[in-house]
């Protein structure tokens, strides 16, 4: 018997396709990925211009409207031409049929990776193979927008640090896409946003301590609210891959010990979210202090004669 809860937020994703993706003709995921993209835009605008103008130490207001331009260019423009460029290879490939039943790896790996632009419609399957599409796709729409948005961030923009136009550009996308994605692992692993108002309380309130606990904790160790903010985010976003993995593996086959993999798959999905934005910290710190150690422990020069 389905999970009524992932049935009532499968119901939800598509829902906001207006009707368009049915089952019997498949699921052109673009009318699933496009309103979800387009949902997002005030928030991503927001993160990624926070993160151009702390790295490039540009005005506030001028990095946002470039960055609100760049998006919408990315959006409206690079991710659909993205997706029919990917549908397209998935017909011409032979992709447009099913091959394999469901029942093997096999064919549960070709379902939602090869044939991700164009599900096939396997009705009673959707409600895991859409959210695992979606992550699929949000990987070639990633580097999409990375190269719309770079091509008018680098127009627009001037960098007044040592980090180049790209590579803020690079990280504030891998930001929020990363984002994009704890949003589809949350909807797929907690879907009792879309269920009741109970289970959905209990929900949010474990992806806020998930995200409130370690920023605390980051904030007091480091004294330092933005680094506390970004330990939180990873934390979150950590803990709702791990999730997901845990699904899909438990989705692609059923024999797995479900006992043990959720436990471990959250634990460790939020580690390594913790742990890269603290390696990444550590790192940092180093490059500011050797300079800073080296000049203090040179020997004066001598007056000259």
């Amino acid at each position: 018997m389905k999970n009524p809860r992932r049935i009532a937020a499968l119901a939800a994703v598509v829902a906001l396709s207006g009707g368009v993706a049915r089952a019997d003709m498949g699921v052109p995921m673009i009318f699933v990925t496009m309103p979800m993209m387009v949902s997002a835009l005030v928030p991503v605008i927001a993160i990624e211009a926070l993160i151009l103008t702390r790295r490039l130490r540009s005005p506030f207001w001028a990095t946002t409207a470039c960055a609100s331009l760049s998006n919408l260019l990315s959006t409206l423009i690079g991710i659909p031409l993205t997706w029919s460029l990917l549908a397209g290879i998935q017909l011409l490939t032979g992709g447009g049929r099913a091959y394999d039943a469901l029942n093997t790896l096999r064919g549960r790996l070709l379902a939602v990776t090869w044939q991700a632009p164009w599900l096939i419609p396997y009705e009673s399957e959707l409600h895991w193979m859409i959210p695992f599409a979606i992550l699929v796709l949000l990987v070639p729409f990633f580097f999409a927008s990375y190269a719309i948005e770079s091509a008018v961030h680098t127009r627009f923009l001037v960098s007044q640090t040592s980090a180049t136009v790209g590579q803020a550009t690079f990280l504030a996308n891998l930001v929020s896409y990363l984002g994009l994605g704890a949003y589809t692992g949350i909807v797929w692993v907690m879907p009792g946003s879309f269920a009741s108002v109970p289970l959905a309380a209990i929900d949010w309130l474990r992806a806020a301590f998930l995200f409130v606990a370690p920023a605390l904790i980051a904030t007091h160790r480091y004294r330092s609210r933005w680094r506390g903010l970004v330990i939180g985010f990873t934390s979150l976003v950590g803990f709702s891959f791990g999730s997901a993995l845990v699904a899909a593996a438990g989705r692609l086959n059923q024999s797995f010990p479900w006992f043990l993999l959720i436990p471990s798959g959250v634990v460790l999905g939020c580690a390594v979210g913790i742990a890269i934005p603290v390696l990444w910290f550590a790192r940092s710190d180093r490059a500011h202090v050797t300079p800073a150690l080296a000049e203090a422990s040179a020997p004066p020069e001598r007056n000259r004669a």
